[in-house]
């Protein structure tokens, strides 16, 4: 954010695939000092790290509130959130999201009812968890963040009247750190899902992007990472005008390249997919405009 922020893109770009040249994440090792230290001026963050910061300041008062209560059930439902978690893990490396119902996930657990749903609750007020009642009765492991705190950030990209100068920036910088963080961490069946996906994606319609997040966000496991994507992409969409439309001609050259991305970051090859991203997102430029 400070080099580009001080027209020092390229110095950007050198030092983004020196982080990543030996095929890990660009998190993996610390940025040199003169960055970390730098002060936040850019308000796309600034708005984010607020919202962050309120959103802990309440997670920690209800934490004072939960220490009150009996400190063995407190446990026993701390437990079953983590044994939770670890479930949803596992179902979205698989592709699923269903749980069960409470009947069976208590029985398997082997804790009562009212136990499992305290850590639903917690968990649904987290927006790690969704209930769903009727003929899809059953619990349900969402990839994406609650609406209302999504929302938030969001009304409060809007107020405060982002520039793209502001947000885009940004966004590419944790698009392409979360692609690295993907390629890093997924194992074959991730790929084989993102490649069907791929391949039966309609670039004018939003859900067949959502199906993207759900196979990549479980496994980048970053929820900082993957809140911040989620809140830009949902401001830079608000910001659309009239419907465009696109030939399909013009779609077959970025069809291409979305294989070769996958292709590479399969390989491991973290530079070559990072190249083929920003390709990427040039044709999405031009053929989207700029929004």
């Amino acid at each position: 954010e400070l080099l580009i922020q001080q027209g020092c893109e390229s110095t950007f770009e050198n030092l983004f695939r020196g982080l990543i040249a030996d095929s890990r994440s660009p998190l993996a090792e610390p940025l040199p000092a003169q960055y970390v230290d730098a002060p936040i001026r850019n308000r796309a963050l600034n708005a984010f790290v607020e919202a962050v910061d309120a959103l802990g300041a309440v997670t920690c008062d209800e934490h004072h509130q939960d220490r009150a209560r009996d400190s063995a059930g407190s446990e026993l439902v701390k437990l079953t959130q983590d044994y939770l978690v670890g479930e949803m893990r596992r179902l979205h490396a698989d592709g699923l999201d269903k749980l069960g119902n409470e009947t069976q996930i208590a029985e398997r657990m082997g804790v009562s009812r009212q136990v499992l749903r305290q850590a639903m609750r917690l968990l649904e007020e987290q927006g790690l968890l969704a209930c769903r009642r009727g003929r899809s009765n059953g619990i349900v492991a969402p990839a994406t963040h609650p609406a209302s705190l999504v929302g938030s950030i969001t009304a409060a990209f809007k107020r405060d009247k982002l520039s793209d100068g502001e947000f885009r920036p940004v966004l590419s910088i944790v698009d392409r750190t979360n692609r690295c963080l993907f390629a890093c961490k997924a194992e074959a069946a991730h790929f084989s899902a993102l490649e069907k996906c791929a391949l039966t994606k309609v670039w004018w319609n939003s859900a067949t992007h959502v199906r993207r997040l759900h196979i990549e966000w479980p496994v980048i496991d970053n929820p900082v990472l993957t809140l911040l994507e989620q809140t830009l992409a949902a401001y830079r969409a608000s910001r659309v005008g009239e419907r465009i439309t696109i030939a399909i001609a013009d779609i077959v050259p970025l069809q291409r390249n979305t294989g070769r991305h996958i292709a590479l970051m399969r390989e491991g090859d973290l530079i070559g997919a990072d190249q083929v991203y920003m390709t990427m997102q040039r044709q999405i430029t031009e053929l989207l405009g700029e929004y």
